[in-house]
């Protein structure tokens, strides 16, 4: 299947879990994923890559989106065709019918198979930003980073997927410790502001959880504390009904 994620073709070999994301998710359905091509239905699956820098990247006879969220306030090509979106911000911001299927492609990552153990299970697992460099909080037990040429995806969705608590600066450190059943809440250990617009309160809405202005205080205690309040309520978006809106018809045979 033809799909753009962020640094598809960066010749670094650089990464970032949210994005790469689309691809294990891809073949977890059977399919290879292939690089745009313009003479094919393009998918856009994980991160905020509705932007028309995106779009220039990813030339393809029209894009279908499965779960993307914006990047810009700007209009999507007119050829577009919307399966899903990540969360009611993007939908509104897009203008798109209140009965649009809502929810991130993270959500199906225990789908994923071959996800190795954790070594450390029951940690408290800090997890940064794809940009920063990992650093321990107070109270946590290790910190790790969800991008890089090093980073071994897979272990990564493995430590998530065992850690006792994950305290997030990542958009889908958040989602894959909620996938997962682990509790989570958001910690910033750069301490910066949560923008109205935003992909972290797109999921937070999806999730109905109240929306935050900025992340916690790196602190374990304060982090847990937010879980107990506000977290341990989340409702999910229905992964069911996204796994049905998977757009199987643009598979390449």
């Amino acid at each position: 299947m033809h799909c753009y994620y962020w640094s598809q073709d960066d010749a670094t070999g650089w990464r970032n879990l949210g994005d790469w994301l689309t691809a294990p998710i891809l073949r977890t359905f059977g399919y290879t994923p292939l690089a745009p091509d313009p003479e094919r239905p393009c998918l856009y699956a994980c991160g905020s890559i509705l932007h028309p820098l995106h779009y220039e990247r990813s030339p393809a006879s029209r894009l279908v989106v499965w779960g993307a969220g914006v990047g810009a306030i700007d209009p999507m090509p007119q050829t577009t065709q919307v399966k899903a979106v990540r969360g009611p911000i993007t939908r509104d911001v897009l203008r798109l019918p209140l009965t649009t299927v809502l929810g991130d492609p993270a959500l199906l990552a225990p789908l994923i198979p071959n996800i190795p153990a954790s070594p450390t299970a029951g940690e408290s697992l800090y997890v940064g930003h794809c940009s920063t460099t990992p650093v321990v909080p107070p109270g946590f037990d290790a910190a790790v980073t969800t991008g890089g040429q090093e980073c071994d995806m897979l272990a990564l969705l493995g430590r998530i997927k065992g850690a006792g608590f994950v305290g997030s600066e990542s958009l889908h450190g958040m989602i894959l410790a909620a996938a997962f059943g682990v509790p989570w809440a958001p910690v910033s250990v750069q301490g910066y502001d949560l923008e109205p617009i935003s992909k972290w309160n797109d999921w937070f809405e999806s999730c109905r959880l109240p929306t935050q202005k900025r992340f916690l205080f790196p602190h374990v205690h304060v982090a847990r504390a937010w879980w107990n309040r506000n977290g341990r309520f989340i409702r999910l978006p229905d992964a069911r009904r996204l796994k049905d809106s998977f757009p199987h018809e643009i598979g390449v045979p």
